[in-house]
């Protein structure tokens, strides 16, 4: 049953009680698994992580572990520790991806273990999807940044064209995601059948296209950005975009 925090000496008591795995699950979220199983290593209470699935801090599917997106935020944003975007961990998992559907057509003859690659397939899909929403908002954060603090002209520049670059590389990876799920010849769609990995589907779909176009809006930061080298828009996008940009 879901619990709700009545105050916030009472939510700082509940990440006290198990700070410890709590920063282990904040310092490994750029791993696709933190299981159940890695967990133990840093609990002092099994009830006590209980509790903390129970108000929503932890998220725990299939024995794998995640932190609550908004928390995963929130410590971000504290620490600012996501200068450094990460476009190349989402260029790797949807690389892996691809090879768990390559792997899952190649075990037709074996259920059990097509079960197992379904489940990475669904993990790394919605890991992706949070992991481009996560990547826009650490740009956008940075960016802003940038305009409001750095008084150097010649620190400003270069900063904001590494900003310029992650920004592109980013909606490029964001595309070729969108593609991957789109492609009527993809292998992808032998998935679909599984209602579970069907909304995960919908969900990434959907976070995939607002991070999109969040990076068409943050492509006015940069006065320089040519039509060439910037963001561009399939046809069936166009008159969206046009409302944003």
């Amino acid at each position: 049953m879901a619990k709700y925090f009545t105050g916030i000496g009472e939510l700082i008591r509940r990440l006290n009680a198990e700070s410890k795995l709590l920063s282990a699950v904040f310092e490994n979220r750029k791993r696709i698994e933190f299981t159940l199983a890695d967990a133990w290593a840093y609990v002092d209470s099994e009830k006590n992580l209980q509790l903390l699935i129970d108000y929503g801090i932890l998220h725990l599917e299939e024995g794998v572990i995640e932190l609550d997106e908004t928390y995963m935020r929130f410590f971000e944003d504290v620490l600012q520790i996501n200068e450094d975007i990460s476009q190349r961990t989402v260029e790797e998992c949807v690389q892996q991806l691809q090879e768990i559907i390559e792997l899952y057509l190649k075990e037709r003859n074996y259920p059990d273990k097509q079960v197992t690659y379904l489940r990475k397939a669904r993990r790394t899909l919605r890991y992706i999807a949070q992991l481009a929403v996560r990547n826009v908002i650490d740009l956008k954060r940075n960016v802003n940044d940038t305009y409001r603090n750095e008084v150097n002209y010649e620190v400003k520049r270069l900063r904001l064209e590494k900003f310029k670059q992650q920004t592109i590389d980013i909606a490029h990876l964001v595309r070729d995601t969108e593609q991957l799920l789109d492609s009527e010849d993809s292998t992808f769609r032998v998935l679909s059948p599984d209602e579970h990995f069907m909304h995960i589907t919908i969900d990434a779909r959907t976070q995939l296209k607002e991070a999109y176009y969040n990076l068409i809006d943050l492509q006015k930061n940069y006065p320089r950005l040519s039509a060439s080298s910037g963001i561009t828009t399939s046809s069936c996008q166009e008159n969206q975009a046009s409302q944003i940009s």
